[in-house]
């Protein structure tokens, strides 16, 4: 058996050492047939408002697939719908490695000053300009294209979802430099914020041109398919980021929080984190039965757009991203 996690020397075991457990969702993964051209989008995106510094920075987003990833996600809808969701996810995660990878003195400072502006912008594009700083006009960019085609109540909720990334990405930064991980009473909010998924149904809405009742998104049954959904995809991110988290001694995943929380190895950490996924499935499945009757408030597409998420998005993560490989730069 592996050592027991010890919080004064984490982690013990070696990035090497760690086996990943086998992941499976109960659906098949397509792929959008313009996938090439979603990819190419979002790179060139990215590197046309200067978000990338150099070519090790370069050569880990082609690397990782992105684009690819979105066109996992939704192998169905139009592309330019689907490129401007890309370029919101691709955004946030350069955003969050850089906030993670910043040891200098005032970063939080620096990332709660520049989050105040992207919540102007998120709120009226319009009526605010984005200045120099290439993250505000980036997100500028998206937010203008997403004033255009989403409805005052879906971008309500995508405004509060970017709000929860924006706490749960300065609670990130304040940990920097904690040498164990936060209670799993305060990694499991952090990690739905970090996640950029709340907002998944104003997501699926926009591709595909349907729009939820209000009244039937407040129900708690439906809250409780979202929060699975979400769940689901954070489990899985964390498990497959484990060994490259392991490597530059990073503690923020739900393997490490297990082993801390349990006192126990991060190899059976990794463990726990794969029941919990198999957990999520089968309440997923379950909720999916039961809602998926309900034709008339969009219920049924909803449920579709989730496991075609979760199916593609597990491909991505055995095919194709080299992103959480140890290896990767």
């Amino acid at each position: 058996m592996a050592s027991p996690f010890d919080a004064a020397d984490f982690p013990l075991e070696s990035a090497d050492s760690l086996v990943l457990p086998e992941l499976s969702f109960p659906a098949p993964g397509r792929l959008h047939p313009r996938w090439e051209e979603i990819e190419a989008g979002t790179v060139d995106w990215l590197l046309g408002y200067g978000l990338v510094s150099g070519p090790t920075e370069e050569l880990k987003v082609r690397n990782s697939l992105f684009g690819k990833a979105l066109a996992w996600m939704y192998p169905v809808g139009p592309v330019d719908r689907i490129l401007a969701i890309s370029h919101l996810s691709i955004f946030w995660f350069t955003f969050d490695d850089k906030i993670v990878e910043s040891t200098a003195p005032g970063a939080a400072q620096q990332l709660a000053e520049r989050a105040l502006h992207m919540d102007q912008i998120a709120r009226s594009p319009q009526r605010t300009p984005p200045g120099e700083d290439p993250f505000h006009r980036a997100y500028h960019d998206i937010w203008a294209r997403f004033h255009r085609w989403a409805s005052p109540r879906q971008l309500l909720r995508m405004q509060h979802g970017m709000l929860q990334a924006v706490i749960a990405c300065i609670t990130d930064s304040l940990r920097t430099g904690i040498p164990t991980p936060p209670p799993l009473a305060l990694y499991r909010p952090l990690r739905f914020g970090t996640s950029l998924l709340s907002p998944f149904v104003d997501y699926n809405e926009i591709v595909h041109g349907i729009e939820i009742p209000l009244d039937t998104y407040l129900q708690p049954d439906v809250q409780d398919l979202i929060t699975t959904g979400v769940n689901l995809f954070a489990i899985m991110n964390d498990i497959y980021s484990c060994p490259r988290d392991t490597q530059k001694r990073q503690v923020m995943n739900l393997p490490a929080v297990l082993a801390h929380e349990h006192r126990c190895s991060l190899q059976e950490g990794l463990d726990m984190a794969a029941e919990l996924f198999r957990l999520n499935t089968d309440r997923f499945l379950q909720l999916s039965e039961e809602l998926g009757k309900r034709t008339a408030e969009h219920l049924p597409e909803l449920i579709e757009g989730m496991q075609v998420f979760t199916a593609g998005i597990l491909n991505w993560y055995l095919q194709d991203t080299a992103r959480y490989r140890p290896a990767n730069p």
